[in-house]
């Protein structure tokens, strides 16, 4: 009876153990999509990044680009970490069903010896027939019968148990190893990324301060910047206006529902990463400055195709000093803002859908590619990072 509690015990285990592995498997899938996207974003923002390298000068693109980076590095370092402690819960829990088979194992081989040692007192025939025959009934005779068959059996069964769990020990010490081998990578990989995020906050203090002695020239642009978005803010107010005074009707309103459903869920008009977002914020280099954004800036690629991110009509394609080129589309009682383009592809009047290509991303002086998107509802702006497919 030993023997086969012993084996129930060892069976638990490895159901236990089973368990936990499927569970960490899910984990582990789950980690491995987000190091996946993490890893997508990082070889985003390193070819944004190498895009304004060409300059040798360092700017606010330069800036934002290392900030994305050393952000999802961070999450990959967290996601690496996750994934060892991981690989340590799994570790321990084969280490205890290794313990319970080695100590099992030693069980049976001690009373296996016992059972031997007992065994080799009635070996021999004439021990045999004296324990068999000094008895006073038949039925007595018939169980010690039994009893010398049940041992022969019972010794039979402990020497194929034994190598049973001998065999499943060198199986669970493979596995061991392994887990440890993959442990040994991963705790690699999280030494090389810890280097790599050093040296991305090496470089991005190095901007820092380069553009902090910059202040007079960074406060001329950032005005030059304000005056442009005060020309593109009166163009759209204006263009509003006179939309929200001549329409009306079920149609706009239908229009208007089915955009609003995309809410969260909308296609981005370029690749790439916010650089600024909407509203108010202080500025990421000068203190005490507070720069006002009515949509978001998303820099991407050199000569990124900038696309519809919904159907609608073309009310205006403008030129607007300092912000490039703008279109403004409208989506019943909603309007998106495209601006700082060129080579745009679109008329006024055009009819789009989601996804058309409507022009190129302008890329300034400082090798900086930048779109700067709106959302409007009537005269009020809108966080358009709310409306943006999360990344």
């Amino acid at each position: 009876m030993r023997e086969g509690r012993l084996f129930v015990v060892i069976i638990l285990l490895i159901l236990t153990y089973s368990q936990v592995v499927t569970g960490q498997s899910d984990n582990r899938q789950k980690l491995e999509k987000e190091k996946k996207e993490t890893l997508k974003k990082i070889a985003q923002a390193e070819k944004i990044l190498a895009q304004t390298e060409t300059k040798r000068k360092a700017s606010l693109g330069q800036l934002n680009a290392l900030s994305v980076l050393i952000k999802s590095r961070k999450s990959l370092i967290r996601s690496i970490k996750k994934e060892v402690n991981l690989l340590n819960a799994e570790l321990h829990e084969l280490q205890t069903i290794e313990n319970a088979m080695a100590g099992d194992l030693k069980t049976l081989k001690k009373e296996y010896a016992a059972m031997l040692y007992s065994a080799s007192k009635t070996s021999n025939s004439y021990n045999k027939l004296v324990f068999l025959f000094s008895v006073q009934t038949f039925n007595e005779f018939f169980m010690r019968l039994k009893y010398l068959e049940q041992y022969g059996e019972t010794r039979i069964n402990q020497v194929e148990q034994i190598k049973i769990v001998k065999e499943s020990l060198g199986a669970q010490r493979v596995v061991i190893e392994e887990k440890k081998r993959e442990k040994e990578n991963v705790l690699s990989q999280q030494l090389k990324e810890n280097r790599n995020l050093i040296t991305l906050q090496n470089k991005q203090s190095k901007i820092i301060r380069s553009l902090s002695s910059k202040e007079k020239e960074i406060k001329k642009e950032l005005a030059a910047r304000r005056r442009a978005a005060s020309r593109l803010d009166k163009l759209i107010a204006d263009i509003v206006k006179k939309e929200i005074a001549r329409a009306s009707g079920k149609a706009a309103v239908a229009e208007s529902s089915s955009f609003e459903g995309k809410k969260t869920k909308m296609l981005w008009p370029v690749p790439g990463f916010i650089s600024n977002h909407f509203g108010r914020q202080a500025h990421q280099t000068l203190k005490g400055i507070v720069v006002n954004n009515n949509g978001v800036d998303i820099q991407t690629n050199k000569d990124e195709k900038v696309k519809s991110v919904y159907s609608g009509k073309v009310l205006r394609v403008a030129l607007v000093p300092g912000n490039g080129t703008a279109v403004i589309v409208k989506h019943g009682e909603y309007f998106t803002v495209y601006s700082k383009m060129k080579n745009v592809s679109v008329k006024t009047g055009q009819d789009i859908v989601e996804g058309d290509i409507i022009g190129e991303v302008y890329t300034d002086n400082n090798g900086v590619s930048e779109l700067e998107f709106q959302v409007w509802k009537n005269n009020q702006k809108l966080d358009p990072q709310s409306w943006l497919a999360p990344k």
